[in-house]
């Protein structure tokens, strides 16, 4: 996992001093209990609201383009494959209108 810069309005988690609501849910967040906390928006969340937040950005995050090749070489080879069905099927039809003859 990379080690990213930290700035001051990053949410952290911390434990909660008092009793309060949770930002997201709305249920109660008690005295004690570890939550997430957002300094920006001063507002709390329960840990399992941003768990879950982050493994669904992670599961997207892999599906993302960036450029580079991914997927190894039978990606490469089944991409290959459909350029040349679609060929195979351009020159039947050619063949089948009579525009293209075997010699």
């Amino acid at each position: 996992m990379r080690n990213y810069a930290k700035y001051a309005g990053d949410p952290r988690q911390i434990t909660a001093r008092f009793a309060s609501k949770c930002h997201t849910c709305g249920k109660p967040i008690k005295k004690g209990e570890s939550i997430i906390y957002w300094p920006n928006g001063k507002h709390a969340g329960h840990l399992r609201h941003h768990r879950g937040h982050q493994e669904n950005h992670n599961r997207q995050s892999d599906h993302r383009d960036d450029g580079r090749v991914q997927g190894g070489p039978y990606q490469f080879g089944l991409q290959i494959l459909l350029v040349l069905q679609v060929v195979r099927q351009l020159l039947q039809q050619l063949f089948d209108k009579g525009e293209i003859y075997l010699a």
